[in-house]
C-alpha cells in the first residue's frame, strides 16, 4: 500500500510541475477568461510580456555595419522542423483540483480521474515570449518584446491565417563574451564568431549582449526564426534569414544600413541566392548573402505582397523540402530574370 501511495504522489507531482510551466505561459489569457485562482502560490512574473514605449534606439550606420560584418549577423542553426501544412487549432485549457487541494491549469486533461472543467481557449495568434539568463539593461525586455510583436504583425500580413498559430519564443541572454563563446562552441561548434544563434531542434535562441542596440537586433532576429519555424516549418535559407533581417528593424528599406551595402555591389545574383547551399552561406560571402536576402524580402514585401504570401504558403506545404526557383516563378508569375530586373531598379530608387 505504501508503494502505491508513493507512486500516485510521484505522478501527481509530475502533473503539477509540468502544468505549472504551461500555466506561466498562459497566465495573461487565464486572467481574462477564468475566475482568479488563489492557490497560495506566488503570482508568475509577467515582466517579459509587457509592451511599453521605449526611447528611440540609434540604428547602426552603414560605416559601422561594414566594420561589424560578417561577425555581427544573426545565425540560424541546425535542426529540421518539417510541416505538413495542416492547421493546428488553439489549445483548450482545463482546470482541476488535485488531491492536495491545489487548483491546476493545463492544456491536457490530467489526471484522468479528476473533475476537470474547460476554462477557455488560447488564441492561435498568441505569442509566449520568455527572456531569461543574464540580466539585461533597463528597457531591453520591453524593446525586444515590442519589436517581436511588430515583426509578427508585419509578416502576419502576408501569411495565410490558417498558418498562424501560437509561438513559444525562448531567448537566453549572455552578458559575458567568454561564457557565451564557450556555450556556443559546445552546442554549435560550426557557427564560428557570431553574437547570436537559434537552434530549431530545441526552439531556443542564444544572444550575447554586447550593447543595447546590437542585443535588441540579434534577439529579434533569432526570435523571428521561432515564428518562422512555427508558421512555415522547414524554410529556404535565404527566405528564413531575409525575414529575420527585416524583422530586426522598424526602419523603411531606404533608411536601413543594409541598403548602401547592397547598392555598393555587395550582393548575390538572385539565381544563385535562390539555389544557395549552407556551405556558401558559411563562406567569405556570408555578409553578401544576408544583405541580399534582406533586400529581396524587403522588395517582395513592399511591391509584391500577394506573391510573397503565395510563396510562404508553398513553403508551409512542402514538408521537409524548401522552395526552389520554379516555386518562386510560380508564386510571382515572373521569371527569375524578370524579378531580378525589377529588383535592381527598386534598389536604385532607394535613396537614404
Amino acid at each position: 500500500m505504501a508503494v502505491i501511495i508513493l507512486v500516485i504522489n510521484a505522478v501527481l507531482m509530475d502533473y503539477w510541475f509540468n502544468d505549472r510551466v504551461f500555466f506561466l505561459n498562459v497566465k495573461r489569457f487565464i486572467d481574462e477568461v477564468a475566475t482568479p485562482i488563489d492557490s497560495g502560490q506566488k503570482k508568475a512574473s509577467t515582466e517579459d510580456h509587457v509592451e511599453t514605449k521605449s526611447p528611440t534606439v540609434r540604428e547602426t550606420s552603414a560605416r559601422e555595419l561594414n566594420k561589424l560584418l560578417p561577425h555581427d549577423i544573426g545565425h540560424f542553426s541546425g535542426g529540421v522542423n518539417c510541416k505538413s501544412g495542416s492547421h493546428q487549432p488553439g489549445k483548450t485549457i482545463y482546470q482541476w483540483r488535485d488531491g492536495n487541494g491545489v487548483i491546476n491549469l493545463s492544456n491536457r486533461k490530467k489526471p484522468p480521474m479528476a473533475d476537470v472543467q474547460v476554462v477557455g481557449q488560447v488564441k492561435t495568434e498568441d505569442l509566449s515570449i520568455n527572456i531569461y539568463g543574464d540580466t539585461p539593461p533597463n528597457g531591453f525586455r520591453e524593446r525586444v518584446i515590442t519589436r517581436i510583436h511588430h515583426a509578427k504583425r508585419f509578416f502576419g500580413e502576408v501569411t495565410d491565417k490558417r498558418l498562424i498559430q501560437p509561438v513559444d519564443i525562448k531567448i537566453r541572454l549572455f552578458n559575458d563574451k567568454n561564457r557565451y563563446s564557450d556555450f556556443r562552441e559546445r552546442v554549435s561548434p560550426s557557427l564560428g564568431n557570431t553574437n547570436g544563434f537559434y537552434r530549431s531542434g530545441v526552439n531556443e535562441s542564444y544572444v550575447y549582449l554586447n550593447n543595447f542596440d546590437q542585443g535588441t537586433k540579434t534577439a529579434v532576429h533569432e526570435a523571428m526564426h521561432s515564428i518562422n519555424r512555427a508558421w512555415f516549418g522547414s524554410m529556404s535559407r535565404w527566405l528564413n534569414e531575409g525575414m529575420a533581417e527585416v524583422a530586426e528593424t522598424t526602419l523603411e528599406p531606404s533608411e536601413s544600413p543594409w541598403i548602401q551595402y547592397v547598392k555598393g555591389k555587395h550582393r548575390i545574383p538572385l539565381s544563385r541566392l535562390f539555389s544557395s547551399s549552407d556551405p556558401e552561406w558559411a563562406s567569405t560571402e556570408n555578409a553578401q548573402f544576408y544583405a541580399t536576402s534582406w533586400a529581396i524580402v524587403s522588395f517582395f514585401k513592399t511591391h509584391y505582397e500577394t506573391g510573397l504570401a503565395r510563396l510562404l504558403l508553398i513553403e508551409s506545404e512542402n514538408g521537409c523540402n524548401t522552395v526552389q526557383p520554379a516555386d518562386i516563378e510560380k508564386a510571382f508569375n515572373k521569371s527569375i530574370e524578370q524579378i531580378e530586373q525589377e529588383f535592381l531598379l527598386w534598389l536604385v530608387r532607394q535613396v537614404a
